[in-house]
């Protein structure tokens, strides 16, 4: 009899629904379905849970949003699945979780029913892939 590793045995034994649900969307679908997104800089410091964001330019949603500072409510620990009785942590969280203090890109928020906005899906790091693409030296 033949053993699996630990976690290949765990992955093969996800149903096609836990498989899918791990998928990240792709930035198209991201768009459609945010409220609201934005080129920023995003500094999460001080208080958990929340993120201050620096909007540079609003490509959907309200446009007098562009060069203001906004409060950004972030998911504070990895999402859990449960799966026959354990907890499995998925490798490709759907939400921004914030493990550097401060990270540029696009972002796709949400307004909550309590007016709040929330990062739904993780940044496109589209600052650092433009300077790449380019050729320029980041400063």
């Amino acid at each position: 009899m033949r053993f699996l590793p630990a976690g290949l045995g765990m992955l093969l034994a996800l149903s096609p629904t836990a498989a899918q649900a791990c998928r990240q969307l792709i930035p198209s679908a991201k768009f459609e379905r945010s409220d609201l997104v934005v080129e920023a800089e995003a500094f999460c410091l001080e208080t958990t849970g929340v993120c201050e964001l620096q909007i540079f330019e609003v490509l959907k949603g309200d446009e007098k949003l562009s060069g203001s500072k906004v409060n950004m409510h972030v998911d504070e620990t990895p999402p859990q699945n449960e799966i026959d009785g354990r907890i499995v942590i998925g490798r490709c969280p759907q939400t921004f979780e914030p493990w550097q203090s401060r990270i540029s890109g696009r972002f796709y928020l949400v307004r909550r029913n309590d007016g709040t906005l929330f990062a739904a899906h993780p940044p496109d790091a589209t600052t650092e892939a433009m300077i790449e693409e380019e050729g320029v030296e980041p400063e």
